[in-house]
């Protein structure tokens, strides 16, 4: 009876979790950027072809536009012009709430409470509110958490979908130039792997350990994924994009969302709301590692400070940040209190 209670509750705590998140994206269209991406797919959906120079431009008109959002465009005109502004409105908040089913899948593969993952994951939904809008970005966060998901399972679980990521992988470079982090978090992975094979060795005297054979697959599927960046309009500029974005000066001037945070920001976040929960996280995510040191998940770690870096490098990618750290958190969180043996009543670990 005590089980069946436990599970009845976990049950309505998800339930009221996942329509909070719903619910919390049924807002109007506040991104201006959302309109010049619907223009853009519709002239690709009615030209039925990639416009070669800038159309909208009237001083750099002569200039070639590498469209490089183009599939997510189509997306999401292709969904305004048959649902119309309603319905590109739920689509949003049901992407959105994939994106949060997967991070809960996530957390509770790597041992976390119900409780814990709707917690840590209430903090990544505030944080990231502001980068889940009708643009092709929300498509790179959807990807970052799949990516994250599948990598994890080849770590945790007997049977792996890796071989998955470099097909997503060719989807994935043609919704949004982000598209390098998958890649990325591979190698992130395979970083790990060797980093925890080194600990072990020297713990056991030489003996390698039954996962390194298995982390070593993600090799051939780091190299498939780089090759399936290729896999776009224009070539190479895949593997490129991220940085030619992170060092264009005009953006780094004058777009917020591609500046820093500061240590003055962080101090006093005042009417930025989203740096609170951004904070939460970062800060719980630092200290739990600090206390469990010795048990430290080296993926989890290298994962952790890889993206809380690009989240301080620009506050854009605090959406990245929140997918990878928030189930970390959440499974940090379950592992404190069961080794502090916290009241059940406090239900973090449950």
């Amino acid at each position: 009876m005590k089980e069946n209670g436990s599970n009845g509750l976990n049950c309505s705590l998800l339930l009221l979790f996942f329509s909070f998140i719903f619910l919390m994206n049924i807002v109007k269209v506040w991104d201006g950027d959302v309109w010049w991406h619907l223009k853009c797919g519709e002239v690709i959906v009615k030209t039925q072809g990639l416009p070669e120079k800038d159309i909208f431009s009237f001083t750099g008109g002569d200039r070639l536009w590498i469209h490089d959002e183009w599939l997510g465009e189509v997306i999401f005109y292709s969904v305004y012009r048959i649902t119309g502004v309603n319905g590109l409105i739920l689509f949003t908040a049901a992407i959105s709430t994939f994106i949060f089913l997967i991070l809960y899948l996530t957390a509770r593969m790597e041992g976390a409470g119900t409780a814990s993952s709707v917690i840590f994951l209430t903090a990544a939904a505030f944080a990231m509110r502001s980068r889940l809008s009708a643009r092709p970005e929300i498509f790179t966060l959807l990807f970052a958490a799949v990516f994250i998901y599948i990598i994890r399972r080849q770590f945790l679980k007997p049977r792996s979908h890796i071989w998955l990521l470099p097909f997503l992988q060719i989807i994935w470079v043609n919704l949004h130039p982000g598209a390098l982090l998958g890649a990325i978090l591979i190698a992130a992975a395979i970083l790990s792997a060797v980093i925890s094979e080194a600990i072990h060795r020297l713990k056991s005297q030489h003996q390698q350990s039954s996962l390194f054979p298995r982390s070593m697959l993600l090799i051939p599927i780091l190299s498939l994924s780089l090759i399936a960046c290729l896999a776009n309009p224009y070539g190479l500029h895949g593997l490129t994009a991220p940085f030619e974005f992170a060092n264009t000066a005009i953006f780094l001037k004058h777009i917020y969302e591609w500046t820093p945070i500061t240590l003055k920001q962080l101090a006093h976040p005042g009417g930025t709301h989203y740096l609170y929960a951004f904070e939460f996280l970062l800060i719980f995510g630092a200290l739990s590692f600090i206390i469990l040191l010795r048990r430290a998940d080296a993926m989890r770690l290298v994962l952790f400070l890889l993206t809380a870096a690009m989240a301080l490098k620009a506050h854009r990618f605090i959406g990245v940040f929140s997918i990878a750290a928030a189930p970390i958190a959440a499974a940090q969180a379950s592992t404190l209190s069961r080794s502090f043996r916290l009241p059940r009543c406090m239900l973090i670990s449950t």
